[in-house]
């Protein structure tokens, strides 16, 4: 038997953030980022949030160009990267990521055109997350035995 994989790329828009890594929706910053270098991460919205079990995924991403007609924004369409759904994007929808400005950078080239891009347009695809490091779960101060919270 030979299986066929089909790509499931679907076409998208990021935009950036700064990252919030102190207090985040999901509460993983402290538990995976570390596998990701600390700055490959992404907060998302709308169903693929799916109101935090959305939390943890993993995305293949590439950028495709500037998103609309900003002549002024380039970034390097050969270049992918696989990212991790750490936060919540409340004004995102389900094609719009709100990547950590390092991603931004990885696929601008600096921080100067990330600025000047504000917008990109990308293809995405969810993947599983190849995390080789070990990773920590924290608990939530407050945590016993009939309650348990992750910051």
């Amino acid at each position: 038997v030979t299986l066929l994989r089909i790509n499931k790329s679907t076409s998208g828009y990021a935009t950036n953030y700064e990252g919030n890594t102190g207090s985040n929706a999901c509460g993983m910053y402290d538990g995976t980022a570390d596998a990701f270098g600390d700055w490959a991460f992404t907060a998302i919205g709308g169903d693929k949030f799916d109101d935090g079990y959305g939390c943890g995924k993993c995305y293949q991403v590439k950028c495709t160009g500037a998103y609309g007609t900003n002549v002024d924004c380039s970034c390097d369409t050969s270049k992918s990267l696989t990212i991790q759904a750490l936060d919540q994007c409340p004004e995102c929808d389900d094609s719009h990521f709100d990547f950590n400005t390092d991603v931004m950078v990885y696929f601008t080239g600096s921080s100067s055109m990330a600025g000047t891009c504000g917008i990109i347009a990308i293809e995405y695809e969810q993947v599983d997350c190849d995390i080789s490091e070990n990773f920590r779960v924290v608990n939530k101060g407050g945590t016993s035995r009939w309650w348990y919270g992750m910051p």
